[in-house]
């Protein structure tokens, strides 16, 4: 499928402008399909509902563009050489556009960081659950694929902060452990994240 047919419409919107003729392209075509399907797919987005208002800027439309964009953001080699992964709302919280100002390429513990997955948790704030047997609330936290119990509290309040303190500690960590080799922005951009309650 990643033999280009000129012009040929990716899930009725994605323009492919120019011959898929090498690894190159084919490795930035599989990210760039992906891309248009999260922002435009209706049944991508009512299987994930945290793609429900996701959008691609009118440029990234066309395949071409695209390319001619992504070979300027930096580490984007990485994406073919390390298998780094390009993200969306690391630079900018809460970002719903993918575009050449908002995507920037991160590795995958990276990346990992940021995914919030409110279905599985319920009612409760992120990094909080109840804990029945001894009617109290637990905070826990992932850090290298790991489970960290952070303790139980009397309150959801007290819960969550500790779930905050840890993340937004772990954040810097995993920075700090990154400097050499993400972007600036990207370094900063995680030197500066705040857990909000309704993450």
């Amino acid at each position: 499928y990643l033999e280009c047919v000129m012009a040929k419409l990716v899930y009725g919107v994605g323009v492919t402008d120019i011959n898929i003729n090498s690894d190159y392209l084919k490795h930035w075509y599989a990210i760039w399909r992906a891309m248009i399907c999260r922002s435009v797919c209706e049944k991508f987005k009512n299987k994930y509902k945290n793609y429900q208002n996701v959008s691609v800027c009118d440029d990234w439309i066309y395949f071409s563009k695209f390319i001619m964009d992504v070979s300027s953001i930096k580490n984007s080699n990485m994406s073919i050489e390390c298998g780094w992964h390009m993200d969306k709302d690391i630079l900018i919280r809460n970002n719903k556009t993918y575009s050449k100002e908002t995507v920037c390429f991160v590795p995958k513990d990276i990346n990992n960081l940021f995914i919030k997955r409110g279905k599985l948790r319920g009612d409760f704030p992120i990094g909080v659950g109840y804990h029945k047997p001894l009617d109290k609330f637990r905070a826990q936290i992932n850090k290298d694929k790991k489970k960290i119990h952070l303790g139980l509290f009397d309150s959801v309040d007290d819960a969550f902060l500790a779930y905050k303190v840890a993340k937004e500690s772990h954040v810097k960590f995993v920075a700090n452990r990154w400097k050499s080799e993400i972007a600036y922005d990207v370094y900063n951009a995680m030197i500066d994240y705040k857990v909000e309650i309704n993450d």
